[in-house]
């Protein structure tokens, strides 16, 4: 995080939320004209970074903060070949692109990806029953968004008899 006048008039940083979600603040580099470094704990949705400093002086950035979510799967259960439709904020958690996408643990086959969309298929997959996993996306910055258990795998249809013949 980098600005002016960071500790508004004090002479440290003692908190810093991102999005309403306390933040980890690692380092402060350059003084109250520098920045400051944090580590983003779990958090989601869109809003403020606001650093209280020493003194108790709030400085505000509007808006600037946008945690990487999974929002909805859709459908969040299929088999071998099955569309799936990811949508969510930040997705590539500032990279740009996408290195991997699994869905329950088995990687898929991506069609299209932006930020907040991406549409892939599940892989040819022979499960006996299902099973429930994460998706998973993977971007070539390192970083992982994960939306714990929101895809199930199912085993594939089959057709038995067909009357008549």
């Amino acid at each position: 995080i980098s600005g002016t006048n960071l500790f508004g008039g004090g002479t440290t940083i003692d908190t810093v939320t991102l999005a309403g979600t306390p933040a980890l603040i690692q380092s402060v580099i350059g003084g109250t004209n520098g920045t400051v470094v944090v580590v983003a704990l779990a958090g989601s949705g869109t809003g403020d970074v606001v650093m209280t400093s020493d003194t108790g002086v709030i400085v505000r950035g509007v808006g600037l903060w946008t945690y990487s979510e999974v929002l909805a799967v859709s459908p969040n259960a299929g088999q071998r070949g099955t569309r799936v439709t990811i949508t969510g904020l930040a997705l590539l958690a500032d990279g740009s692109s996408l290195t991997s996408l699994t869905l329950a643990g088995i990687a898929a086959q991506v069609e299209s990806v932006s930020n907040t969309t991406i549409v892939a298929r599940a892989n040819p997959l022979d499960v006996a029953s299902p099973f429930v996993g994460d998706v998973e996306i993977t971007v070539d910055n390192g970083q992982t968004v994960t939306g714990a258990n929101l895809f199930t795998y199912n085993p594939p249809g089959s057709i038995d008899q067909v009357n008549p013949s």
